[in-house]
């Protein structure tokens, strides 16, 4: 089992504007796979599909994610162990570490 972390931005919004983006843990669980990118790959799955896809087991880490969070997507980050990766327009593009709480400009 490793350990899973996904990392999402999210909007802050002041005067009814958007004025920064920070990078937000989203969720933490633990994953069988053995492949870092297949666990990214399960990943996006599980943040991403409608829910009436997903297996049991898939719901429950899902939780309470998509009341709090947008779709898994593009500049997210998935931490698989000690290795981070970072969602790109086709795949995981691997990365030394992930922001700590970023504006994203």
């Amino acid at each position: 089992m490793k350990n899973v972390e996904i990392f999402v931005w999210k909007w802050r919004r002041q005067s009814g504007l958007i004025d920064a983006c920070f990078l937000t843990k989203a969720a933490a669980y633990q994953d069988e796979g053995q492949d870092d990118e297949e666990i990214c790959d399960h990943a996006f799955r599980i943040f991403n599909a409608p829910e009436e896809y997903l297996l049991k087991e898939e719901k429950e880490i899902l939780g309470d994610y998509h009341r709090n969070f947008p779709s898994l997507s593009v500049d997210d980050f998935v931490k698989v162990g000690e290795n981070c990766f970072r969602c790109a327009s086709v795949g995981w593009e691997k990365v030394e570490s992930i922001p700590e709480r970023t504006q994203k400009n």
